[in-house]
């Protein structure tokens, strides 16, 4: 007791050289685990530290605990960590792609089919994936905008507390201690976990987590002077034998043994050692950040009375910290803006999407302008930022990081369908891209689809200027469906149709909105019927016209939107002057908005197709029935050459997982009405069908995925089983 009375005493009398240089006050290091989203523990540790006025002279830690322990030694309060935790929408950090509505049309293409989201590489003969699930283009901008306000600093001692951190080599296995550089990069270093973020690349070496070597690196606070440690683990325990029932916990289990093993060696070398009671957590679970910061400030507390010993008097405390809170860059300028690229692409092109120039006040939100209309080409793995101080300001350095695995990609694409009537669908894609051929940025895609529908089209896409705004696109295409043609469900015939058509369009480039293309095609079809199609035989036909189309898309998701709007309008007019067996016209139209409160999305969409007054060959013929196109009826049951299908639907999100392979879990139901008439002067209000349907459904990697119940009107009614879009 006397010993502590006499530690406190020397405390008070701390002079104005501050507590950290008195040679009496024991310098106190603190350690911080890795652990993923457990690691939010770690604010709440911090939290009650700062309430027993615990100095913290050095700070060590790895993966999620070096984002806290390095913004901390960087200056930011634990209140302001705990309100960066609790404000990120972590399932959009952690989605690197940018809100849909910015993205080129182009890219947003590939969205309206069935295509995953993965992408398949050819290179040198070899097929290539990606590195990671998630390659960090949002969580780079976030570390380097929070300690934008360490620019300069030689080394982490120069922070307002130092720093060290750890990553692992991925070459050698190796160790490799952070104790320099871009603050932002080691931090990204350290919890580039192996196969969920991309590994980063420091001093030409490759560094990935540094929880597979030193999951709680105590060394280090030794090594920066540190006379007591406290450290915090909040590292996940290992399973028990019971719960080692699946593939993915077997291997989760020896990444955990290698963790566990590293950070129990370290721990004995701790004074202090609190662990967060956070088991019943997960490391992925961002979103559960209000919970577990409350368990850290338990268990802290729980230790109240042994952390005592190392605390200050309030005036003592005030003094240590008022050091120690990050400083603000006054009036920043750009002095220099600078951009480097490991690809091919045209720096000029690139430029030119970079709107901040030498002499602009540094904003942050225009630098993350520029960096997310350059990575939204789809040309780039990562688009980063770093600042270096030069005289009277900063330079900016922008880097567009090539897709390892490109620039030609592949991506895979699934849809399947069945009802409980025995009626099913299936049709397996495959969209192959070949960007930046040119100058002028001309790209070749090849689509393959195998199953109800087979399909290979190409298309070349040739911009005619720099800009982009003007194209020309030959395209070639071979089809072959089975056409199933009833009327209000009795059958009266089928039959499969051959098509190859080639075409030449000119266009106008929307950018973000759409496009709009006229253009010519000719093409060649062969229409085959079934053997019980009595008085029918095969025939050839010549299929050359004009066509038109014009498409605006402003959806935020095409899969679930909950904001936004699509349209569209194609118009083809077969001719006899340029080669077609015999005139006709199809003029398609289609129009759908999403807006949303909350949970709650209200999905409207309106559909209208027409023969314009002409006579359509039966194979060119639109058709209703199917999930959401009169969801009772089964699918195209009802055909003719004019359309019309209005849809309003409701869904609630039941869940919002976040993840990459179901980000969400939805419930709710559709009201349709329509129907398909013979001819022009038909349709009438009188003869609406009405039908409606209620499902759940998952937002998945592989696409939108229903089970549904659709009934119409005559008792007329089918379940449904469904992958893929429906509009």
């Amino acid at each position: 007791m006397f010993c502590r009375v006499v530690f406190f005493f020397s405390l008070i009398l701390v002079t104005a050289v501050g507590a950290a240089e008195d040679p009496d006050v024991p310098k106190v290091g603190l350690v911080l685990s890795g652990g993923g989203a457990l690691g939010s523990a770690h604010v709440g540790v911090l939290k009650v530290l700062e309430e027993l006025r615990v100095p913290i002279h050095c700070v060590a830690g790895t993966s999620m605990g070096s984002i806290v322990g390095g913004l901390y030694a960087a200056g930011y309060s634990p209140q302001e960590l705990e309100d960066l935790l609790l404000s990120t929408n972590w399932h959009d950090l952690l989605d690197d792609r940018p809100p849909r509505s910015r993205v080129p049309f182009r890219r947003k293409v590939d969205d309206l089919t069935f295509l995953t989201r993965l992408e398949v590489g050819f290179n040198r003969g070899k097929i290539q994936l990606p590195p990671a699930l998630i390659q960090g283009q949002k969580l780079d901008f976030l570390l380097q905008t929070l300690t934008i306000h360490t620019v300069g600093i030689e080394t982490f001692d120069e922070l307002p507390i130092p720093f060290r951190t750890v990553a692992t080599d991925l070459e050698t296995g190796a160790e490799v201690d952070l104790d320099r550089g871009d603050l932002a990069r080691a931090i990204r270093a350290s919890m580039a976990v192996p196969g969920v973020f991309a590994p980063s690349v420091i001093e030409d070496r490759v560094l990935v987590d540094g929880g597979l070597v030193n999951n709680l690196p105590v060394d280090l606070a030794r090594q920066m002077g540190a006379d007591v440690v406290i450290a915090v683990d909040v590292g996940e325990p290992l399973r028990s034998r019971e719960e080692l029932e699946s593939l993915t916990r077997v291997a989760g289990q020896v990444v955990a043994m290698m963790v566990r093993g590293n950070a129990n060696r370290q721990m004995a070398e701790a004074d202090l050692v609190l662990f967060p009671d956070v088991g019943e957590f997960s490391g992925s679970d961002f979103h559960k950040a209000d919970r577990m910061i409350p368990i850290g400030e338990a268990v802290t507390r729980a230790a109240a009375e042994e952390l005592s010993v190392y605390s200050l008097s309030e005036g003592a405390y005030a003094e240590f910290r008022s050091d120690q809170y990050r400083s603000t860059i006054s009036e920043p300028i750009v002095k220099s803006v600078q951009l480097t690229t490991d690809s091919n692409a045209d720096p000029d092109f690139l430029f030119a999407r970079v709107r901040i120039r030498p002499g602009d006040p540094l904003d942050v939100q225009a630098i993350a302008r520029d960096l997310e209309r350059l990575y939204a080409e789809g040309d780039y793995e990562r688009v980063s930022f770093f600042l270096t101080k030069v005289e009277e300001g900063y330079a900016l350095h922008i880097e567009a990081h090539e897709k390892t695995w490109g620039p030609h990609v592949m991506r895979f694409g699934l849809n399947l369908g069945a009802n409980f009537e025995g009626q099913s669908e299936f049709n397996l894609l495959a969209n192959y891209t070949m960007t930046r051929l040119n100058r002028l940025r001309g790209e070749a895609k090849v689509a393959f689809q195998i199953g109800e529908e087979n399909r290979l089209a190409a298309e070349f896409y040739q911009p005619l200027h720099r800009a982009g705004r003007f194209f020309v696109s030959p395209t070639l295409s071979v089809l072959k469906v089975g056409v199933g043609a009833t009327q209000l469900g009795d059958p009266f015939g089928g039959f499969s149709v051959s098509l190859i058509t080639g075409g030449l369009d000119l266009g106008l480039n929307l950018h973000r909105w759409g496009e709009f293309r006229v253009g010519v095609e000719r093409g060649r079809a062969r229409a085959r019927f079934g053997e019980g199609d009595d008085g029918l035989s095969d025939f050839d036909f010549d299929r050359s016209g004009l066509r038109a189309l014009l498409v605006l898309d402003q959806l935020d998701n095409p899969n679930f939107p909950r904001h936004g709007w699509i349209t569209s309008a194609q118009l083809f007019r077969a001719q006899e002057s340029l080669g077609s067996d015999s005139g006709y016209d199809r003029l398609e139209a289609v129009a759908l908005g999403a807006a949303s409160n909350g949970r709650h999305t209200l999905l409207g969409s309106l559909e209208f197709d027409s023969a314009l007054g002409t006579v359509l060959p039966v194979y060119e013929e639109y058709s209703l029935g199917g999930l959401f196109r009169l969801s009772g009826y089964p699918p195209s049951s009802l055909s003719g050459p004019y359309l019309g299908l209005a849809t309003v639907s409701y869904y609630y999100q039941v869940a919002d997982f976040g993840t990459k392979i179901v980000s969400g879990i939805y419930a709710g139901g559709s009201l349709e009405t329509g129907n398909v008439w013979q001819d022009q002067h038909d349709p009438s209000l009188d003869d609406l069908l009405w039908s409606g349907s209620l499902y759940v459904a998952a937002d998945t990697y592989f696409g939108p995925v229903y089970l549904a119940y659709g009934r119409a009107q005559g008792s007329q009614d089918a379940w449904y089983l469904y992958l893929g879009r429906t509009f």
